[in-house]
């Protein structure tokens, strides 16, 4: 009683996918050697961890509305405090609070864009 369905939790293997690899890039050495034009930091985050809101949203229509938003909002929030923290261990990269903040509010926003056209399409 009360134990979740395998299948439940596959519904989330995107997220999970894509949370790896916020945190795999968040560990890559970034020098002043650079390139080209490179967008806005705060943007970049924003759009990263919106993706990631989105693919929480998604996996939870498809595992059934469970668990509840506030969880998996939670758990984006993790991802990147995790990612902030490591990355002042890596010699090119800083760990900043700003960053983090962007983190939420592309979790946030993504979540409920995703979540929104989920209730259109599902109808009254």
């Amino acid at each position: 009683a009360g134990r979740v369905p395998a299948v439940r939790w596959l519904a989330y293997g995107p997220a999970v996918l894509w949370a790896a690899f916020l945190l795999y890039i968040g560990q890559l050495e970034f020098g002043p050697g650079s390139s080209g034009w490179v967008p806005p930091d705060k943007l970049v985050h924003g759009v990263l961890y919106g993706i990631l809101g989105g693919l929480l949203a998604a996996g939870r229509r498809r595992a059934g509305a469970r668990p509840g938003p506030g969880l998996l909002l939670l758990a984006g929030a993790l991802v990147g405090l995790v990612d902030e923290w490591a990355q002042q261990f890596v010699p090119t990269r800083s760990s900043d609070p700003l960053d983090w903040i962007a983190d939420l509010a592309g979790v946030l926003t993504g979540f409920l864009l995703v979540a929104a056209l989920g209730r259109r399409r599902a109808g009254p």
